[in-house]
C-alpha cells in the first residue's frame, strides 16, 4: 500500500523513475498513485509489476498516464490483467509515446490482443513489447502480427509471444507474417505449454531474424550517407531534388541543427511542401512544429 511518504517522492518532478515491484498494491492504490502522478510531468519509466492491480487498476491508471508524455517504459506483468482492462489501455494510449510495454503473466486471451492489434496498427513509438506467458491463442497472435506489418511507421523491434495457446498450425501461419516483416529481430514463440518449435520452423524464424538485421545495417548505412548528402547540399545552397528532400525528412525529421530546419523550411515554402506530404513523413511532427512556429504558418 502507498503511504504519505510514497506519495510526495511522486509528486515531485525530480522523479523521472518510479519502481513500485512486488509492494502488494491493488485497484484502491492506483486511484492514489494515478492521483499522484497527475502533478509528476517528468516520469519517463513506471514499474508495477508483481502486483494485483487487475483489470480495474490498470483503467484508472490509464486514465493518469494517458496525459503523462514523459512516460517511455511500463512495465505492468504478473498484475491479473484481463482483457477488460488491456481494452481500455489500448483505446486510450493511442497518443502515448511508450517505447518499452511489458505485460508479461497476466490474463490476456484473443479478445485482448486483438484490441492490442488495433493499438499496434497506429501505434509510431513503440520499439518492445512483451507478451509471454498470456492466454493468447492463434487468432490473436496473427492479428498482433498483421497489424505491426501493416503499419507503415511501427518502429517495432522486439515482440515475445511465447508462453501462451499457439497450435502448431498458429505459429506456421504467425511465423509466415513474420517473414514479411523488415524491422523485428528480436521475436520469440513457441507451442502451447511452451513446447518447443520444430526444427524447421524454428531454422526459418532465426533465418529471418538474421536476415532483418542485415537489412537494419544496411538501412543505417543508407540513412547515414542520405543525412550527410543530405546537410551537404543544404550548406551549399543547392536546390534539392523532390525525392531526396522527402527522403531526408522521413529518416531524420527531428535531427537537423536549428540553421538546418530552416533551410528546409525555405526549401519546402518555395515549393508549398508543408503540409501536403505531412502524412507520408514518419517522424516529422516535430520538424513541422519548428517550421509552423518560425514561418508563422
Amino acid at each position: 500500500m502507498l503511504n504519505n511518504l510514497d506519495l510526495k517522492s511522486i509528486t515531485e518532478n525530480t522523479v523521472t523513475e518510479l519502481w513500485l515491484v512486488d509492494q502488494n498494491l491493488t485497484a484502491v492504490d492506483m486511484k492514489v498513485l494515478a492521483t499522484a502522478l497527475e502533478k509528476n510531468t517528468s516520469i519517463e519509466l513506471l514499474n508495477i509489476s508483481r502486483n494485483s492491480i487487475g483489470d480495474e487498476g490498470l483503467i484508472t491508471l490509464v486514465n493518469s498516464l494517458r496525459k503523462l508524455s514523459s512516460l517511455r517504459d511500463l512495465n505492468i506483468s504478473s498484475n491479473s490483467i484481463g482483457d477488460k482492462g488491456i481494452q481500455y489501455f489500448a483505446e486510450h494510449m493511442q497518443n502515448n509515446y511508450l517505447n518499452n510495454l511489458i505485460l508479461i503473466d497476466n490474463q490476456i486471451t484473443n479478445r485482448g490482443a486483438i484490441a492490442l492489434a488495433r493499438y499496434l496498427r497506429h501505434n509510431k513509438t513503440l520499439s518492445h513489447i512483451y507478451l509471454y506467458s498470456n492466454q493468447i491463442g492463434d487468432l490473436g497472435g496473427l492479428a498482433i502480427m498483421n497489424a505491426i506489418n501493416s503499419n507503415p511507421n511501427s518502429f517495432l523491434k522486439t515482440l515475445w509471444l511465447d508462453y501462451n495457446h499457439f497450435s502448431l498450425n498458429g505459429c506456421v501461419k504467425i511465423i509466415e507474417v513474420f517473414k514479411s516483416n523488415l524491422l523485428l529481430t528480436n521475436f520469440e514463440i513457441n507451442l502451447k505449454d511452451g513446447d518447443k518449435l520444430p526444427l524447421e520452423l524454428d531454422v526459418i524464424k532465426q533465418t529471418q531474424i538474421d536476415l532483418n538485421l542485415k537489412r537494419q545495417k544496411v538501412r543505417t548505412d543508407s540513412a547515414v550517407n542520405m543525412l550527410q548528402l543530405s546537410r551537404m547540399l543544404l550548406r551549399m545552397d543547392i536546390d534539392l531534388p523532390l525525392d531526396i528532400l522527402l527522403h531526408m525528412i522521413t529518416l531524420h525529421g527531428t535531427g537537423f541543427s536549428d540553421q538546418e530546419l530552416n533551410l528546409i523550411g525555405s526549401v519546402l515554402l518555395d515549393r508549398q511542401l508543408l503540409g501536403l506530404y505531412s502524412h507520408e513523413w514518419s517522424d516529422t511532427e516535430f520538424l513541422k512544429q519548428c517550421l509552423v512556429a518560425r514561418f508563422q504558418l
